[in-house]
């Protein structure tokens, strides 16, 4: 399929079974990037799920980027043979830069004849300004018209000097406790006595860790996962662990425990949507976003919320 990756079914889908379809950014991360594809019901699919994520921001010399939002929305009605335009944002390019912010993630949404279905914005990339964390991007928590839940992304870590660099924020979570601040933010860096770093925030409901700061390199955030979910407030990644010592980059943020996201790797935001970490010399790029669309069996449509579609690896 090339740049789309087919997990169950199609958009050429009978009615039954159950079917799903997975959109990854294909392009090059640099400054609010998406990749765009077009999905197409099939015969029979008349309700899809939609889960977004957006992607992380990413770090400049000493802060870290926010951490993509996530959305989700059930029960969406579609119309089959039309096409609906799906738009996954990319990860924000790091940069060398202590006067100018990292890359922001891009944003990553549905739409059909300009209505937007479900949207999640990206990170803001990591602060040129001193002690300043990015903001993270927004979700269906903070935005009702985005979805029907979700969560928002974590802070970047900020910093005031780039050799103490802060952490990128994890990706957001499947749900949230009512604040929409489910994932877990990077950590700054602190100048007291002696450079020494701190852990990130662990993420709940799904979203990932916060990376933590380190000398010379922070940590990047956790990304989210897409498949084998579940909706617990315990089931957010741990954050990263911060080090002091010099030439070592601080622990990454881990990817939330019961889903497939990847953990912040060498400085680099996890994917999907964890943001990038601050680094002396050279900012470090966010996570990647996603768009998974789910349609249960056409004789079941009562079934379409997810999880609980019928569909594989929920």
């Amino acid at each position: 399929m090339g740049i789309q990756q087919l997990l169950l079914g199609g958009g050429a889908a009978s009615a039954d079974p159950p079917g799903q379809q997975l959109y990854e950014f294909t392009g090059t991360k640099g400054d609010a990037q998406q990749t765009t594809y077009t999905f197409t019901p099939g015969t029979g699919v008349t309700s899809i799920s939609i889960l977004v994520i957006a992607g992380g921001g990413g770090g400049n010399n000493k802060s870290g980027g926010g951490g993509g939002g996530t959305s989700l929305r059930d029960n969406v009605a579609v119309t089959p043979g039309t096409n609906y335009t799906v738009y996954v944002g990319g990860g924000g390019g790091g940069v060398n830069d202590n006067y100018g912010p990292g890359g922001a993630g891009g944003d990553s949404y549905i739409t059909t004849d300009s209505s937007v279905l479900t949207k999640a914005s990206g990170g803001s990339g990591g602060s040129q300004n001193n002690n300043s964390y990015a903001n993270p991007g927004q979700s269906a928590a903070s935005n009702s018209t985005w979805g029907d839940r979700g969560g928002d992304g974590g802070y970047g870590g900020g910093a005031s000097h780039a050799l103490n660099p802060g952490g990128g924020g994890g990706a957001g979570g499947f749900d949230d406790d009512g604040t929409g601040t489910d994932a877990g933010a990077g950590k700054a860096g602190n100048m007291q006595g002696y450079w020494s770093g701190h852990p990130g925030n662990a993420g709940e409901f799904g979203g990932g860790g916060g990376g933590g700061s380190g000398w010379n390199n922070g940590g990047g955030g956790g990304g989210q996962g897409v498949l084998a979910t579940t909706f617990t407030e315990s089931a957010g990644g741990s954050g990263g662990s911060g080090n002091s010592s010099a030439g070592q980059s601080a622990g990454q943020g881990q990817a939330w425990s019961n889903g497939t996201g990847n953990d912040g790797s060498g400085g680099d935001g996890g994917d999907y949507g964890g943001g990038g970490a601050g680094g002396n010399g050279m900012g470090n790029d966010g996570g990647n976003g996603a768009v998974r669309i789910m349609w249960p069996s056409g004789s079941s449509p009562a079934r379409n919320y997810y999880p609980g579609n019928r569909i594989a690896n929920e």
